[in-house]
């Protein structure tokens, strides 16, 4: 998923991509990383698309993410703490962009697919973005930075933190 959200957001240039957990279909194991491994991963004709959207939009999202019954989404120049201790609304304690506060009044650019643009996974905020502009196919924009950053080694960098486990 960090891996994905970071192809979005190096292709497109966002200050953040967002993506949802339900477009990954698989795990790619250590090794080379073939085609048909991408398009296993990726099946969906999904393009990357690029909006504009204000940091409160932004904390929207990630509210909505910390109760949903869907995948979570996968996130790249962000960096989110949830306290699902706290009431639904005030669960996103803690969310920076860049290593910088979100500012609920700045404006943010933003990648992520042409499903969650759309309001997919009942994520309608999306659908408020500014300024599309919509991009190459999802696989296409991953199989290239693979390319150019080949060999990759993801691992686990606490992008979202929880404070207990998803319900």
């Amino acid at each position: 998923g960090n891996l994905l959200a970071d192809a979005f957001r190096e292709a497109s240039g966002a200050d953040l991509a967002l993506l949802n957990g339900g477009s990954i279909r698989t795990d790619i194991r250590k090794g080379k990383i073939t085609l048909e491994q991408v398009y296993t991963l990726l099946p969906f004709d999904n393009q990357i698309v690029t909006m504009d959207l204000s940091g409160a939009q932004i904390r929207q999202i990630l509210e909505q993410n910390a109760s949903s019954t869907h995948q979570k989404l996968q996130v790249s120049g962000l960096t989110v703490r949830y306290d699902l201790t706290q009431p639904a609304g005030r669960q996103a304690a803690e969310i920076q962009v860049g290593g910088q506060p979100l500012e609920d009044v700045r404006t943010y650019r933003m990648a992520t697919n042409d499903f969650l643009a759309a309001g997919g996974d009942a994520y309608t905020t999306f659908k408020a973005g500014a300024n599309l502009v919509y991009g190459d196919l999802v696989r296409d924009v991953f199989s290239a930075y693979l390319e150019r950053k080949s060999p990759v080694r993801p691992q686990i960098e606490n992008r979202i933190e929880i404070t207990k486990p998803w319900p």
